[in-house]
């Protein structure tokens, strides 16, 4: 079941910010292949049993991802800060009401994703469950 969470989550990043870039803000290409290409990887580990490289059921879940986190998480990384500057360039020069509105939901929910991705993230790294 980690595995696949493992998947899901990259695959729900990669449409977050396919989705998020489909309006016109620019090329995307380049972003969607990192993403799809990262997530062909890590299901290909996770499917040789290489992530996550351990699950611990005591007193909650405690996934550890080891040396593969780094490699998942900064591709990942670089897909949201690209994306979220293209955001605000493009609501900078917008006059349009609608699509002013618009650009701020998809920058709020990808925040929210960001946020909560970003906490659990920071605890892996610091070593606590």
């Amino acid at each position: 079941m980690a595995r696949l969470n493992t998947c899901a989550f990259i695959w729900m990043a990669v449409h977050l910010y396919w989705f998020s870039r489909s309006f016109g803000y620019g090329n995307y290409t380049y972003g969607v292949v990192i993403g799809y290409g990262l997530l062909a990887a890590v299901a290909t580990l996770a499917a040789l049993g290489h992530i996550p490289q351990s699950v611990v059921v005591s007193e909650g879940v405690v996934i550890s991802m080891g040396s593969w986190f780094p490699a998942v998480v900064i591709p990942l990384a670089f897909l949201m800060t690209e994306n979220v500057t293209a955001q605000f360039r493009k609501l900078n020069r917008l006059t349009d009401q609608v699509q002013r509105t618009r650009i701020t939901y998809i920058l709020i929910g990808i925040c929210i994703v960001a946020l909560f991705s970003i906490s659990n993230a920071l605890r892996y790294l610091g070593g606590s469950p």
